[in-house]
């Protein structure tokens, strides 16, 4: 069985700080820069509900780290790795 690897977002424990997202962005093209993250978390016009999208077909698992960046710098403790099966083409 094959499977792939994910970040996945605990939106309940996510406090907003974004902090994830910069981490990735600076990983990912080494600016500070938002919109360069695998990982998008906005808040509702209240600020009180946050929801997060993870773009995993450009995330690369920061392979030369033992934990990715987004959850390195996750001071809330968001965010962890999920695997998941891979879905296989039927033959």
């Amino acid at each position: 069985m094959e499977y792939n690897y994910t970040i996945q977002v605990n939106e309940k424990a996510c406090t907003g700080c974004k902090a994830c997202q910069l981490a990735c962005s600076f990983h990912r093209s080494g600016c500070l820069d938002l919109e360069d993250a695998c990982l998008r978390i906005e808040r509702d016009g209240c600020g009180s509900r946050i929801t997060a999208t993870f773009l995993a077909e450009f995330c690369d698992m920061c392979p030369e780290e033992t934990v990715p960046y987004c959850i390195k710098f996750c001071a809330a403790d968001a965010l962890s790795i999920a695997r998941r099966k891979k879905d296989l083409p039927n033959n």
